[in-house]
């Protein structure tokens, strides 16, 4: 993110969202406004992020998106897992060592966290 939303007002105008043949043709945040959070040069993209509950209401038609949480929590268990890689890879097995991401996602498997194993390296070697 590089911007942080502010507080807007939500009107439909007397549209109904489903019904209206007009309601798409028109915002129904009014006053949306945005204040970056960082300079954004001439050209850049701006970032704003929806939020963990936005991607938690649209779970049916979108699926377990990894939510930020979630990211912590990978990015924690590939600190650990590179660590063991660095300090004990190379005096173990290829065999071995390809069972450390296979016993990872296991045991996060049996802890339903789904999200988390979607951006977890795939195996050892990309850790």
């Amino acid at each position: 993110n590089n911007v942080d939303n502010l507080p807007s007002k939500y009107d439909g105008g007397g549209l109904h969202r489903t019904t209206h043949p007009g309601a798409g043709a028109i915002t129904y945040y009014h006053d949306f406004q945005t204040l970056a959070s960082t300079d954004i040069p001439a050209g850049a993209e701006v970032f704003v992020s929806y939020g963990d509950d936005w991607f938690i209401a649209r779970n049916d038609t979108l699926g377990d998106v990894p939510l930020q949480n979630d990211y912590i929590m990978a990015d924690q268990i590939t600190r650990a897992v590179k660590s063991y890689k660095d300090t004990y890879g190379h005096k173990t097995s290829s065999d071995a060592n390809g069972q450390v991401m296979e016993l990872v996602r296991n045991i996060l498997d049996l802890e339903a966290t789904s999200r988390v194993l979607q951006i977890l390296p795939d195996t050892f070697d990309d850790v």
